[in-house]
């Protein structure tokens, strides 16, 4: 008597999908894609180039060193203070915090980037490829509908199989 070899099945997880199939729960323009680094890079320099632009040149030129850089918007995380040089420069708490808000900005503008390139793919495939609907025959009911609700003057006219009931000239 010969055992039945019955073949074991593998499963990926528990509930036998990966993460790569649950994918589906998030909307693909929801997803974050490879410009998110990019554009919270872009965000930093512009937020330390306004602060190094805000430098008071006035009192600089006039002798006084009793200014400071300050940088970062909304929280200032990075202080150069010329007149006191024994603190440390950069707030951390301040970064944090300024970080989260970027990258929540970050992200809502690679958001629209993915929707606007989205409906321009979508324009440049309806140009390409026009959808054609076919005439559709009329039902039961259309057909019942345009008997009732005929114009009267259509109901007295007569139809192209039916002679006209006219009067005849008479013969003379």
């Amino acid at each position: 008597m010969e055992k039945e070899v019955t073949p074991k099945t593998k499963y990926d997880s528990i509930s036998g999908k990966t993460l790569k199939r649950k994918t589906h729960i998030f909307p693909k323009p929801l997803i974050p894609t490879k410009r998110l680094p990019e554009i919270i890079g872009g965000i930093f320099i512009l937020v330390i180039l306004l602060g190094f632009l805000q430098i008071p040149y006035d009192s600089m030129l006039n002798g006084n060193m009793d200014f400071s850089i300050q940088v970062g918007y909304p929280l200032v995380f990075l202080d150069f203070g010329f007149s006191k040089t024994t603190t440390f420069p950069l707030k951390i708490s301040a970064l944090l915090l300024d970080f989260l808000i970027y990258l929540i900005l970050a992200y809502a503008i690679d958001i629209l980037i993915n929707l606007m390139l989205k409906n321009l793919e979508e324009e440049t495939e309806l140009e390409t490829c026009p959808t054609v609907f076919k005439n559709q025959e009329k039902s039961l009911a259309d057909k019942v509908t345009n008997k009732v609700f005929q114009k009267p003057e259509a109901l007295l006219s007569p139809t192209p199989t039916q002679p006209a009931n006219l009067p005849q000239p008479p013969i003379s």
